[in-house]
């Protein structure tokens, strides 16, 4: 996938679903094949593009700290996490509404905790 993974048809929608918003995804993907400094096709200064890099670096990071600490505290398996990322991965190919997909994620967690 490319374009922000593809997330454009999310909208804005991944902002309340996500830890990392659209802005900040852009930033990680798309920018990487462009030399101009860019946010969702806006210039912007360089300081501002990095700003904005940052923390989508710095959300992704507690993200993947949550994870591990809740497979090191035995909270959830490393198996369901993957079997998780899996189901939601091959559910982004389609064009699904996000706010469903939250509610996929939320069920197989709720059964992951029981």
């Amino acid at each position: 996938m490319s374009e922000a993974c593809k997330f454009t048809r999310l909208g804005k929608k991944i902002d309340r679903i996500s830890s990392i918003t659209s802005r900040q995804l852009y930033t990680l993907t798309v920018q990487r094949q462009s030399k101009t400094y860019q946010i969702l096709g806006k210039k912007v200064k360089r300081g501002t593009f990095h700003r904005v890099r940052n923390q989508g670096i710095d959300n992704v990071t507690k993200s993947m700290m949550t994870l591990s600490l809740l497979v090191a505290c035995d909270v959830i398996s490393l198996d369901d996490i993957i079997a998780i990322i899996q189901r939601i991965t091959s559910l982004l190919d389609e064009d699904i509404d996000p706010e469903h997909l939250f509610r996929i994620i939320r069920e197989h967690l709720r059964k992951s905790f029981e």
